[in-house]
């Protein structure tokens, strides 16, 4: 089974686009922009950087955080989804052409430490192999104090705007 990612358009409407707009360099960006969810499974705030292979995103974690245990500390599964929506954004930004992306694979997923809510934390992507349609990525997650939380391998495929995969 494959998990969808819708890559949205970058002509959304103007109200969307203001709804949660951040700063990153001089130019204006709304994750939602770029991303279907919405609170509480959009985590990610915005873009802290980017080049033309990767993207590092950041996450605030507070108290009402849902995907936490009773003493606070993230579950491990939010990391690989974190990196996912990282990934989903940098396709966005990138491609700008929208479509829907699927998650294909997870490869070498390794959680490599745990983080108490509140929390920053920053979500890196960098496009490993590109074939086509088919983007490949290798991940981490960074901890407040920078140490690493999560890192493995993600793989998307990403439609057409027009919902065929052909070119």
């Amino acid at each position: 089974m494959c998990l969808r990612y819708l890559i949205l358009n970058r002509s959304a409407l103007l109200s969307s686009i203001f709804s949660n707009l951040q700063v990153i360099g001089g130019s204006l960006l709304a994750i939602e922009r770029y991303l279907p969810h919405r609170k509480p499974v959009l985590m990610l705030t915005r873009v802290v950087s980017e080049t033309e292979t990767s993207l590092e995103a950041e996450a605030f974690l507070d108290v009402d955080f849902p995907f936490q245990n009773a003493a606070g500390v993230v579950f491990d599964a939010v990391w690989c989804e974190m990196a996912a929506q990282a990934a989903a954004v940098f396709m966005g930004r990138n491609r700008g052409s929208g479509g829907i992306g699927f998650l294909t694979g997870i490869d070498d997923f390794e959680i490599v430490n745990t983080v108490r809510i509140p929390a920053r934390v920053v979500a890196g992507v960098r496009v490993t192999r590109q074939l086509g349609r088919i983007f490949t990525f290798a991940v981490e997650i960074l901890g407040p104090d920078a140490s690493c939380l999560a890192r493995g391998g993600l793989s998307f495929f990403v439609e057409n705007p027009g919902g065929t995969s052909e070119e």
